[in-house]
């Protein structure tokens, strides 16, 4: 019974642990394409005027 139990509980972590990463860098992508926006406006007036 205890030698299945670790085996049961791998799978799902492991699958957790890539839900996580994938959810973090597509968040971490969006926050960065908003920053590189929010930054990119600012500079584009500058250079127009």
């Amino acid at each position: 019974m205890s030698s299945s139990l670790p085996k049961a509980t791998s799978v799902p972590l492991s699958m957790l642990i890539m839900f996580f990463i994938t959810v973090v860098v597509s968040y971490g992508c969006l926050i960065f394409r908003n920053l590189l926006i929010k930054l990119e406006i600012p500079l584009r007036l500058q250079l127009d005027i």
